[in-house]
């Protein structure tokens, strides 16, 4: 209260009045606790004894409940600390748990495209030999392949033929798509269980008997394409080298020109000799050359793809594409040759083999693709490349194996279905097919080859 200069006035008995401004600040006071009664009773009693108290110099360190007090706040402090410290903890847990399902999500990813590839390339060559036999099987009363539009009319109106046309278009499509997503030296070695494929089909459409060697090669194609595709790894898009390429061209060149100067001589030496067969080393050069055509065919459509990926104009694929037709037009023309005088087991052996060789080693060399990182998957990879090649072999020369077996062997094992398909197949056998237009790829089987076949013992 303002008095104005004036002195304070006085109350009853001299006593001054003061104005109020409120009761004492709680901080004016130290409270003290019973223990802290205790523990300075305590003390005083030690001074009596003549002991040393120093070690009790302030009252807040001997105090039990501010201990207590100090013990709640460590706890609460250092649980805090955990609960920072588990969070961290949780949280690099999640970061590891989400990476380790990426990772399991990305290999599954490959595992996917990889297995959609394999059955893509199963289709595509199962389409290509069918189509083929398809094929074959209409031109059996249709005249020979030429320009004219009867001729035309005629090969489009046959149901066989048509039909057969479009699996082959169908399964070239299909093996493009394969190419594109995955490397030629899975794709290509794959392509060769087209013939254990025909071979089912053989049996069940077209009623082919099949002997045990037959079988044990559909055995090994099968199980060689489930290791190439359990041990094949996607492989990342490398930089192509031109020198590479070009070097990879002056291989099959030099490889081209030293095996027709080998079928040169050969057949030279045969026409002074005035034979009418062809000699074992010439049907293996028809071979050899037609399956590295084959081979070459699949490693320029994939360089196709490859360029594109690396950001190349999108014309090298069709590009490419057109080269891997002459490539194939070429090797089948090498092909149809050796099958025309030679014998279809050795020329149709022998492609198949240098197809898949070719495709594997120009993949690598030329496409930088490379084997599995992990040694069971490079092993799988290997042993299915191996199997996929003996079950072709096996499923060319299963007729000519199966002759060397015991007789009785073989009479328990051919039925009078057999015996019947048997002497139809040796009477159609020997009758010379004339239609030069029917082009069998290296993986069909030979027994469904119309072509002549002039054994030599």
């Amino acid at each position: 209260m303002d008095h104005y200069g004036r002195q304070p006035p006085y109350g009853d008995g001299g006593m001054q009045i003061q104005p109020y401004h409120g009761g004492p600040r709680t901080g004016d006071f130290r409270s003290y606790s019973a223990s802290y009664a205790t523990a300075t009773e305590n003390n005083i009693y030690d001074i009596k004894k003549g002991k040393s108290i120093e070690r009790s110099k302030s009252w807040g360190i001997t105090d039990p409940e501010l201990l207590r007090k100090k013990r709640v706040a460590s706890y609460k402090m250092y649980s805090v600390e955990g609960k920072v410290k588990g969070s961290f903890r949780k949280s690099f847990r999640w970061l590891k748990q989400s990476r380790r399902s990426f990772l399991v999500g990305a290999v599954r990813e490959k595992d996917r495209i990889m297995w959609e590839s394999i059955c893509l390339t199963l289709a595509a060559t199962a389409g290509n030999n069918i189509g083929k036999v398809l094929q074959k099987k209409g031109t059996i009363i249709l005249p020979p392949l030429s320009l004219k539009l009867k001729v035309i009319r005629a090969y489009a109106g046959n149901k066989p033929w048509a039909l057969g046309f479009l699996m082959d278009i169908f399964g070239a499509l299909l093996m493009l798509r394969a190419l594109s997503l995955a490397p030629v030296s899975v794709v290509q070695p794959v392509s060769g269980c087209g013939l254990a494929i025909l071979s089912v089909f053989s049996h069940f459409y077209l009623k082919e008997v099949m002997n045990v060697f037959d079988w044990i090669g559909i055995t090994m194609a099968g199980i060689g394409t489930i290791g190439v595709g359990a041990g094949g790894e996607e492989q990342v898009a490398s930089l192509i080298s031109v020198f590479q390429l070009l070097w990879l061209a002056l291989v099959v060149a030099f490889l081209f020109v030293l095996l027709n100067a080998w079928l040169h001589i050969y057949k030279r030496q045969r026409r002074e000799q005035e034979l009418m067969e062809y000699e074992v080393v010439e049907e293996i050069i028809y071979g050899l050359e037609s399956g590295v055509l084959f081979g070459m065919a699949s490693v320029v459509s994939k360089m196709g793809f490859v360029f594109v990926e690396q950001g190349f104009s999108a014309m090298f694929i069709p590009m490419c594409i057109s080269i891997s037709i002459c490539c194939s037009g070429t090797g089948f023309f090498y092909q149809t040759r050796g099958l025309k005088h030679g014998r279809a087991i050795v020329v149709s052996t022998c492609a198949a083999v240098a197809s898949i060789v070719t495709g594997v080693v120009a993949g690598m060399f030329a496409l930088g693709e490379k084997l599995p990182t992990s040694p069971s998957g490079r092993l799988l990879l290997l042993l299915g490349w191996l199997l996929i090649m003996l079950g072709v072999v096996l499923l060319v020369t299963s007729s000519r194996l199966i002759r060397h077996l015991p007789r009785s062997f073989r009479r328990s094992r051919q039925t009078s279905l057999e015996r019947g398909f048997s002497t139809r197949w040796t009477a159609s056998h020997v009758q010379k097919d004339t239609n030069p237009s029917a082009v069998i790829q290296a993986a069909t089987l030979h027994h469904l080859l119309t072509t002549p076949s002039k054994e030599k013992d």
